[in-house]
């Protein structure tokens, strides 16, 4: 058991403690995750008020700790997957499958198993309502989880940072799998998203993430090209549909400072860059930004031949 996870158990025997949690700053309370008839969300039960209830339950729990008061869904996941992926994820399991078991959208919010009926929530609403929340059961958009963040798959992937130097704040689970836990607190949405720590210049992501530099201030934050959740790409997590449509978003003539490619896609001569990202196979006459461009690595400036062009950034097979 995590030490957040210990926290969990006294929040839910705790209920007389709940202005105590307020003063801390790390009370369910004042969340959206509060489903009672109090909460402060959208979301919240017609006259419920209890408020760990609808996670936890000092008696008669599910036999999952801690003390969870939900069924765990059964259904199957399509899980992510790319060839830029190094890590194996499986099924969800742990925590994370705690999460889904409202935020996939399978479950009722107020289905608990220490009552016999159903907790029934204000508008008639039963799961979470279709947006950013409700996940569903396509995990292939999400930040993948439930897999082995150890040194094995850091020797694979070198961009990755040693799990002995990651923030005490990132922690893993007792198979050294990363969940959504690792990310989100449950209890304390103090940083926004129910983060776990801030993730102003996308600190959080770059707390793994050990990408290369550029001095391009569009391509510093990671939030600028990606989403974690429900991204349009899939593969990538990008923020457009493919790898074009992402770097167009803002080099389209519209954003001062940065080259007008769309322009120049336009031509009659210009490359095929309308395809799926990440396809199985190489597709003929397919060209995209980043065949020729790292965003991670690309600077301003010029070279004289035979120089490379800072604009390429450190990307693959190009040399001098």
């Amino acid at each position: 058991m995590t030490r957040r996870h210990g926290r969990i158990i006294g929040f839910a025997t705790a209920a007389l403690a709940t202005p105590v949690w307020a003063q801390l700053g790390r009370s369910v309370v004042d969340t959206p995750h509060n489903l009672a008839a109090s909460g402060p969300g959208v979301i919240r039960a017609t006259t419920e008020e209890q408020v760990c209830i609808f996670c936890h339950t000092p008696h008669n729990a599910a036999p999952i700790q801690p003390l969870w008061n939900r069924d765990l869904p059964v259904s199957g996941y399509t899980v992510y997957s790319s060839s830029a992926l190094d890590a194996r994820p499986g099924q969800p399991t742990g925590a994370s499958k705690m999460c889904l078991s409202c935020h996939d959208g399978t479950i009722a919010l107020g289905s608990v198993v220490s009552r016999d009926q159903i907790i029934q929530m204000a508008g008639g609403v039963m799961t979470l309502p279709p947006g950013h929340a409700n996940l569903g059961t396509d995990l292939s958009d999400d930040h993948p989880i439930s897999f082995r963040y150890d040194a094995t798959l850091v020797g694979r992937d070198p961009k990755l940072t040693d799990p002995a130097a990651l923030p005490l704040a990132l922690e893993r689970d007792h198979n050294a799998e990363l969940q959504c836990t690792t990310c989100h607190e449950a209890h304390d949405n103090r940083f926004g998203h129910f983060l776990v720590a801030d993730n102003t210049n996308s600190a959080l992501c770059r707390a793994c993430h050990q990408i290369s530099t550029t001095t391009i201030d569009a391509h510093m934050g990671c939030a600028s090209c990606h989403q974690p959740h429900s991204a349009p790409s899939g593969p990538f997590l990008l923020r457009q549909h493919h790898v074009t449509a992402t770097c167009t978003g803002c080099h389209d003539g519209s954003h001062p400072g940065a080259a007008d490619i769309l322009a120049d896609l336009d031509r009659v001569s210009s490359h095929d860059t309308d395809r799926p990202v990440d396809p199985p196979d190489p597709i003929p006459g397919h060209s995209t930004c980043t065949d020729c461009h790292d965003a991670h690595t690309m600077e301003p400036g010029h070279a004289d031949p035979p120089g490379l062009h800072p604009s390429l950034g450190r990307v693959g097979g190009v040399t001098a």
